[in-house]
């Protein structure tokens, strides 16, 4: 099922058949071990719904993306304060979604308060990237 929200992914107030609402539960359960509470609903949401706009191949790539993501630097990114938007924001014409849907294939190197350094020598700054700003 595809779906596009305003922010991310799908809000709890998304009218969804029942079955699909069981399938978000089963998926926040079976991730609550790796995926901080922060984001857990969202992640739940995103590997069950495709955003609208976006390939199977990115929607795909985001998911392993952001797997290898919560597994090594989710528990810091939830210490440092990092929104939902600033890493699942999905990507919008002319500008940039959250990190796990910049990341493309590469390895988070390093992660901080304000930046993620990938692999392939490309450094987001945390005020570039998803999320509307204070």
């Amino acid at each position: 099922m595809e779906n596009d929200a305003s922010s991310a992914v799908a809000s709890p107030e998304t009218d969804l058949p029942e079955a699909v609402w069981d399938a978000i539960e089963e998926r926040a359960a079976f991730c609550a071990g790796i995926v901080p509470p922060e984001y857990l609903d969202t992640w739940a949401r995103l590997n069950q719904q495709k955003p609208l706009r976006v390939s199977d191949e990115e929607w795909s790539g985001a998911l392993d993306d952001g797997g290898r993501f919560f597994d090594a630097w989710g528990a810091l990114a939830a210490e440092w304060g990092w929104t939902v938007a600033e890493l699942f924001d999905v990507p919008r014409q002319g500008e940039r979604g959250g990190l796990l849907w910049l990341i493309e294939g590469a390895k988070v190197e390093a992660f901080g308060p304000d930046h993620a350094s990938l692999d392939d020598g490309r450094l987001f700054d945390r005020e570039t990237i998803g999320g509307e700003k204070p």
